[in-house]
């Protein structure tokens, strides 16, 4: 996403809202470096208590759990009502997807 994505395209008009959790032993938001995705475009939130990745695992990718390492793409009039939407694609791990992920974000980099 960093290096692919936003490096790659400054002056796109993207929101990225990233959502860091607790999802491998040791990690915390002590040991967590907001850094990682370092771009004025990105929004970083701590969820310690894996709340807001259970919320979209349920209503948005349906899997009824939480996800992690996991992207999804909403088109730039999305709305929010009940749930965002609609969502133009989601999937995981992001570097195993990082190709589906360029593609449908492609006609909005520009």
């Amino acid at each position: 996403m960093q290096n692919e994505i936003l490096r790659k395209n400054p002056n796109a008009n993207v929101r990225v809202f990233a959502v860091w959790l607790p999802a491998l032993g040791g990690d915390s938001a002590q040991s967590w470096d907001p850094k990682v995705l370092n771009d004025p475009r990105v929004v970083n939130y701590w969820d310690p208590s894996e709340a807001v990745s259970l919320w979209f695992g349920q209503h948005v990718t349906h899997t009824q759990d939480i996800i992690w390492d996991h992207y999804i793409l909403f088109r730039p009039d999305a709305t929010w009502s009940d749930v965002p939407g609609p969502a133009l694609g989601d999937g995981g791990d992001v570097i195993g997807v990082a190709d589906q992920l360029r593609t449908q974000i492609r006609p909005f980099l520009h």
